[in-house]
């Protein structure tokens, strides 16, 4: 059979180690894009971390030197990470170019972009890992309802805060609620930004026992209900407090509310020592003061004189 059809024989293995060779250097090509990719995304993150100003030399006495690239201005520094940003975003992985473009997108934002930011994060929403990354979905449409209420469109930033606000995560369920609200409050319409921050609080208190993942947002919806009604803003920081963080208030209360001389408040455990300190002086004796102690004079014997009294004139001991 070999002798028969060697000549169809040989091109079949002609194609097999073409197919083979080809498709090797396809893989190496997009692992050497990919790798290209993920350097441009790094870069991008180190650029948009950093510093503005001089550099830091460090020093033994200050601590390790701040290694962070350094740029003339914020403008710089943005300019360069947007630049890296659109360099990834060029890159065959699809999670590494959603990465990319949702930086570049807040990039533009943060340069006063708005349109442009605009555009880069409804690209985003085209994109297959909006719809598999939850977390990727919720800072998608917080920046894109900010690029449109930095352009005065409020009616179309609203809709896509509500859109976050239906969201199943918690969190960004709150943060679209409490976005709602900075609008509404900036309308002047008080009453319906209360009602969307009491709904905002609800979602929050379900997570208060993880007080991490809700500090900053807990504390900028309190911030914003305390514009507009002190005393549920004071209600929703007990309703926000942790188990534990209740427990602790309780006992700094129980004590009394114990202060340092920096009017700092004195940590719980400390509060209980001082405590069973005091109780345990109140059941002894109390000491005698401390000072010189004055020597008795002897006592007469029958052999030796009694000693004379001081003469009346004498001054008393205290004018001595």
């Amino acid at each position: 059979f070999l002798t028969k059809h060697f000549n169809k024989v040989q091109w079949v293995i002609m194609a097999g180690l073409v197919g083979w060779i080809g498709y090797e250097v396809y893989s190496w090509r997009h692992d050497r894009t990919a790798e290209k990719s993920t350097d441009f995304l790094f870069k991008a993150l180190a650029a948009e971390n950093g510093k503005v100003g001089a550099a830091d030399s460090g020093g033994e006495e200050r601590g390790p030197a701040d290694t962070r690239h350094v740029y003339a201005t914020d403008e710089e520094r943005l300019k360069a990470a947007k630049s890296e940003y659109l360099l990834a975003s060029t890159g065959v992985s699809s999670s590494t170019a959603v990465l990319a473009d949702l930086g570049a997108a807040g990039v533009a934002y943060d340069l006063g972009q708005y349109k442009e930011a605009q555009t880069a994060y409804e690209k985003v929403t085209r994109l297959p890992g909006y719809v598999t990354d939850s977390d990727i979905k919720g800072r998608t449409l917080e920046g894109l309802g900010m690029a449109l209420e930095a352009q005065k469109n409020d009616e179309q930033a609203l809709k896509t805060f509500r859109e976050l606000q239906n969201m199943d995560s918690a969190s960004f369920s709150a943060l679209g609620l409490y976005h709602q609200a900075r609008i509404l409050k900036g309308q002047g319409k008080n009453d319906d930004a209360l009602k969307l921050l009491d709904k905002a609080g609800e979602k929050l208190a379900t997570m208060k026992e993880t007080p991490g993942a809700i500090k900053y947002l807990g504390s900028q919806v309190m911030e914003l209900m305390e514009l507009i009604d002190p005393k549920k803003a004071k209600e929703l920081s007990t309703k926000l407090m942790s188990t534990e963080a209740a427990k602790k208030l309780a006992e700094s209360n129980a004590l009394g509310g114990l202060t340092g001389t920096d009017g700092q408040k004195i940590s719980p455990e400390l509060q209980r020592r001082i405590q069973e300190m005091m109780d345990k002086q109140k059941n002894q004796a109390p000491a005698p003061m401390p000072g010189p102690v004055a020597p008795m004079p002897d006592a007469p014997t029958g052999d030796a004189p009694a000693q004379d009294a001081p003469p009346s004139d004498a001054p008393p001991p205290g004018d001595a």
